[in-house]
C-alpha cells in the first residue's frame, strides 16, 4: 500500500496509518521497529520526528523510555486483566496508575460532536455514543485519556465513520470533562464490525513526549476493545 501523507497548519508533514488514517499519529508496533527508535532514547537516532507535535526521540528520559518499553512489552497481558474485569491492574502493568474514570452517560452522536463529524452523523445517526475519561500517572507525568465508542448501523456506516474521524481537522467527539481540551495529535481508533472505539491523549502534568502519548492512546484503543 502506498503511504499516505497530510499537511499540519504549521506545514509539517505526517504519515497516516496504513488502515485509514490517524489524525497525525505515527504507527506504534510493539516489539517492531517504531518502538525500537523509541527505546534508544536520544542514543544515536539524531532526533528523529515522528508525527503528532513533533516533539523527538531526543527528549525521552528514562522514565518515558521505560513506559513506553513496558506498553510494547505487557500490552497483551493488560488486555488479559482488562476482560477479567480489572483496568487499574491492567494499567499498572502498563507501567501507569489509572486515576478515577469520569463515564459519560449513552447519547445522541450528533449533540456531542462537532465539525464534519457532527455533519455526517445529521446524515448517518448512530446507534449510541459512550466516552469514558481519566487520567493516568507515571513517573514523569499525568496523562488524560479520553476513549469513545460508537455503535453505528452498520459496518459500512462504522467504517465511513472511522475513515472521517480519523483524519486531523474534521472535527471531534467532545470531552465529557470540557476542562481538558483535546488536539487530536495523540489518537488512535479501530473498529469492529458496527463498533468504532476512538481514543486521545494529552498531557495533563509534567512535559510527557509525544511517544508516550501515542504509545498509551494505542494502549487504550487496545484495553477499550478487550473491554467491549
Amino acid at each position: 500500500m502506498t503511504p499516505k501523507f497530510r499537511r499540519r497548519p504549521d506545514g509539517t508533514i505526517y504519515p497516516l496509518e496504513g488502515g485509514g488514517g490517524g489524525k497525525g499519529k505515527a504507527t506504534i508496533v510493539a516489539g517492531g521497529l517504531a518502538l525500537t527508535v523509541w527505546a534508544t532514547g536520544g542514543g544515536g537516532t539524531g532526533g528523529v520526528t515522528l508525527g503528532g507535535s513533533g516533539t523527538s526521540t531526543a527528549s525521552m528520559s528514562t522514565a518515558d523510555t521505560a513506559v513506553v518499553r513496558t506498553i510494547g512489552k505487557n500490552l497483551s497481558k493488560a488486555r488479559r486483566d482488562v476482560t477479567r474485569g480489572n483496568r487499574k491492574r491492567a494499567w499498572k502493568r502498563l507501567g501507569m496508575r489509572q486515576g478515577n474514570r469520569v463515564t459519560g452517560n449513552a447519547v445522541e452522536c450528533v449533540t456531542s460532536t462537532y465539525g464534519q463529524v457532527r455533519e455526517f452523523f445529521v446524515r448517518t445517526p448512530c446507534r449510541d455514543l459512550r466516552r469514558f475519561q481519566f487520567p493516568v500517572n507515571y513517573e514523569n507525568g499525568t496523562i488524560s485519556v479520553l476513549v469513545s465508542r460508537v455503535r453505528m448501523r452498520s459496518s459500512a456506516a462504522a467504517r465511513d465513520f472511522r475513515s472521517l474521524i480519523d483524519e486531523h481537522g474534521t472535527g471531534d467527539i467532545r470531552p465529557v470533562l470540557p476542562t481538558v481540551r483535546f488536539s487530536g495529535y495523540h489518537y488512535d481508533s479501530a473498529h469492529r464490525r458496527s463498533t468504532v472505539f476512538a481514543a486521545e491523549t494529552e498531557s495533563r502534568t509534567g512535559n510527557v513526549p509525544k511517544q508516550v502519548l501515542d504509545s498509551t492512546a494505542k494502549a487504550a484503543i487496545a484495553l477499550a476493545r478487550s473491554a467491549g
